[in-house]
Formats: structure tokens, sequence, C-alpha cells
């Protein structure tokens, strides 16, 4: 009913298979060629693997021993085939979880390095900070030293006149 050609192979090939079981050869052999048919679109997939190796032995307890031999190497080719199929899928999507990971660790690495930088510019703010603040405490200790010299300057020329003059002269 879903006319998915792949859903229907299945569907035949695993009927076939329990046919088989059951001895029904005939109507194993039929179901097997219905998925075999359906499988057409997608040569080499399970469906059609199945349906290869049930052929085989169909053919084989019937003493067809020649159509038995050419479904046999026609189910080592779409076996080998499928099982290529797969191993590629496997590769393919194991790449793609490579590369994801890959790509999640250069990220994770990239935000290392901009919280990195930004450590680094607020060390550096801070640094200005505090040589701003040292170039103004420099600056008032310079000035309490300048007033406290003029002060000082002053009171000696006012010990120094003091002790040149008399009070009396």
């Amino acid at each position: 009913q879903t006319q998915y050609p792949r859903l229907i192979a299945q569907y035949y090939a695993a009927r076939a298979n329990v046919l088989f079981t059951l001895n029904d050869l005939i109507d194993a052999k039929e179901h097997a060629a219905q998925a075999l048919e359906y499988s057409q679109q997608a040569e080499f997939n399970k469906p059609a693997v199945q349906a290869y190796f049930l052929l085989a032995q169909i053919e084989k307890q019937f003493g067809n021993y020649a159509k038995a031999l050419e479904y046999n190497e026609q189910y080592i080719k779409a076996d080998n085939a499928f099982t290529h199929q797969q191993k590629n899928n496997l590769l393919a999507f194991q790449r793609a979880q490579f590369e994801s990971e890959l790509n999640e660790k250069a990220l994770a690495l990239v935000s290392t390095a901009n919280e990195l930088l930004a450590a680094e510019t607020a060390a550096a703010k801070q640094d200005a900070q505090n040589s701003v603040i040292i170039a103004l405490l420099s600056t008032a200790a310079l000035a309490v030293m300048l007033v406290g010299l003029y002060r000082t300057n002053k009171i000696k020329k006012k010990f120094k006149v003091l002790s040149e003059t008399d009070s009396l002269t």
C-alpha cells in the first residue's frame, strides 16, 4: 500500500523466506522473484541478496544445478556489493562524525582562545589603570615633597634672616 519499492521488496523477501522454511518452494520462488523485481531500482540491497540466496537454494532442491549456480553467483555478487555499500555508508557516517567532533574541538579551541584574549585585554586594562594610579600617586608625592621643600626653604631663609639680624639692631 505504501508503493515504496524497497518496503515491498522486503515484504516479498521475508515472505519468500517464511515459505521456504515451510517447504513451499513454488510460492517461495514466486515471492523471491517478486522481491527481485521490486529490488531492481536499488540493485544491491538486502532483499535482493536474500532473494538470490533463496532462489539458489530452491533451484538446488529442484535439481537445477546450473540455475542454482547462476543464482548463487548473483547472490555472491549482490552480497559483496551490499557489504561494500554498507561499509562505505558506515565509513561515511564515521567520517562525518569525526569531522563533527573535529569542528566541535576547533570551536572549543577558538572559544578558549577568545577567553584568553579577553583575560589578556582585562589584564592590560588593569595594568593601564594601575599605571595611571601609580603616576597620580607619584605626582601627588612629588607635589607634597615640593611643597615641603618650599616650606623648608622658606623657613631656612627666615632663620637665616633672624640669625643675621638682631632685634636690637
